[in-house]
């Protein structure tokens, strides 16, 4: 059996020291793969409703984006200390902290299934590359 992990970072009014704290923590635990994403701004959510009350959205974005209007995410909850720039930094960095630690490759190279894994593995990578050129 594996284990998977799914971690948010950008929460609003979220630190950086508590992502970090996130981070860590995803590393520390036994887990065989790691998802982390950006906080994204669902319709019906809280966090999306209270965006909507604070001026975030200048309409209803969702509406807007299934009829066309708008193109490409609603935008992350940035801040005075964290920057769309610097949350993008912070995820990439927790890919690498999770992905790159020996130990890990070590066990996924050590399972028989390891090479079944490759298309997997191989998808993580290049979203890693490609998230740098951002």
């Amino acid at each position: 059996m594996e284990t998977r992990g799914y971690f948010m970072i950008g929460f609003p009014g979220e630190t950086a020291e508590e992502i970090e704290r996130t981070i860590s923590l995803s590393v520390e635990l036994p887990l065989d793969w790691a998802s982390y994403t950006i906080t994204t701004p669902n319709p019906g959510t809280e966090i999306y409703e209270e965006g909507r009350r604070n001026g975030r959205f200048p309409s209803d974005y969702w509406r807007d984006y299934t009829l066309g209007k708008v193109s490409g995410p609603p935008g992350f909850f940035t801040s005075d200390e964290m920057s769309e720039s610097d949350l993008r930094a912070l995820l990439r960095s927790a890919y690498k902290r999770f992905y790159l630690r020996p130990g890990l490759i070590a066990r996924k190279i050590a399972r028989p299934r390891f090479w079944k894994e490759i298309p997997e593995i191989a998808r993580t990578l290049f979203q890693l590359r490609r998230s740098r050129s951002r």
